[in-house]
């Protein structure tokens, strides 16, 4: 059954948000390290990562900052109201202002206690500042600006993203075989390829799961086995660095 909630949700313009929003963001917090990130809308951190439309995980973040890509994503159901859009820029682009040799040493004192996450909470705190911030406010893009530029508002979101990593699958171990080398071989970050592995890892042990078919259910399970041993692979060199 739809319910009402589903259907204003679905009227709701978290991109006209963005475009309002995001260049007084940018003015009011200074320029961010690596020029102005680009905006996307996914709908989960899963999705994301593996390119794989409808794939879903446990851990969904509201939002995240990638600093080797240089991009804000934000979260579509956790975007759930302008409040929330406002504040996940304001975090998110907080971050895209931080020295990054410092992030390694401050996530070491844990989450609740590092200097860059307090930073980032606190700035969250003047979301009411740009709530009623009108479609007049928006500054159109110009002839001959740059897409990128952060003297206009327009096109920050980039609907058809390229961070993704392909010809990853499941489907019996030679796929999986193949998936490792592109996995080995790509320009990612660890992260990256961390998340990429458990994707993977996690759709095989789902489809075997629910494989009625013995001989399927065979193969995917080697799938399964061979995605979950380079994610432990994967973690050992995550604890080490």
């Amino acid at each position: 059954m739809i319910k009402l909630k589903d259907i204003l949700l679905e009227r709701f313009d978290k991109q006209s948000v963005v475009d309002r929003v995001y260049p007084l963001i940018i003015k009011d917090l200074g320029k961010s390290k690596k020029g102005t990130p680009k905006v996307e809308f996914h709908t989960n951190i899963y999705a994301r990562i593996s390119g794989i439309e409808g794939m879903d995980g446990e851990a969904n973040p509201h939002a995240e900052y990638d600093y080797d890509n240089n991009k804000i994503y934000l979260y579509t159901p956790k975007m759930v109201n302008e409040e929330e859009i406002i504040k996940a820029l304001l975090h998110e682009y907080t971050h895209a202002t931080q020295d990054p040799n410092k992030r390694k040493k401050y996530r070491k004192k844990g989450y609740a206690n590092n200097p860059y996450e307090k930073a980032a909470h606190k700035a969250e705190r003047n979301w009411k500042k740009y709530a009623n911030i009108t479609e007049a406010s928006r500054i159109a893009r110009k002839k001959g600006q740059k897409k990128g530029s952060s003297k206009h508002s327009d096109l920050y979101t980039d609907e058809d993203p390229k961070g993704t990593i392909k010809g990853l699958g499941f489907k019996d171990a030679a796929t999986a075989k193949k998936g490792i080398g592109i996995i080995n071989k790509v320009k990612r970050t660890h992260a990256h390829k961390v998340q990429a592995t458990l994707v993977m890892q996690q759709r095989a042990k789902v489809a075997k799961q629910r494989a009625k078919d013995p001989e399927k259910k065979k193969k995917l399970g080697a799938a399964y086995k061979i995605w979950t041993a380079k994610l432990e692979q994967l973690k050992k060199k995550t604890k080490n660095a």
